[in-house]
């Protein structure tokens, strides 16, 4: 049996009487589109469209209990706040946490080359 996690292999086991031996967790694969960066036009239009002129964390995914979204955004808020290894006192950089994707859906309303493109932009 194949299974994508060691969570869904644990959770195959609670529930369906076979040996562990018999589950195989193969991770998802890196999607070949993210491979070729974009072009600059591609950059400045994704960039212009979406308003990222400054710094961010994009997070593109189902929006799950399990994704530990709430975490992601404790952990955001604590990194904005002056502090060791955190922002230097009077920073005054915005950075914004992004979170794109439906409850219990996958983020289907940006294409992949947007959010390539997306995922590509460091400013």
């Amino acid at each position: 049996m194949l299974t994508v996690s060691e969570s869904s292999k644990r959770d195959i086991l609670r529930f369906v009487d076979i040996a562990p031996e018999k589950i195989d967790v193969i991770y998802n694969a890196h999607d070949e589109r993210f491979s070729q960066p974009p072009s600059d036009e591609d950059l400045d239009r994704v960039r212009e469209r979406y308003q990222l002129q400054d710094q961010f964390v994009l997070y593109a995914g189902n929006v799950k209990p399990h994704k530990n979204l709430e975490r992601l955004i404790d952990a955001f808020e604590m990194v904005q706040q002056p502090g060791p290894g955190q922002l230097e006192a009077g920073d005054d950089r915005r950075r914004h946490l992004a979170i794109r994707g439906a409850r219990g859906a996958p983020c289907t309303s940006i294409s992949s080359g947007q959010l390539r493109a997306i995922s590509r932009i460091h400013t």
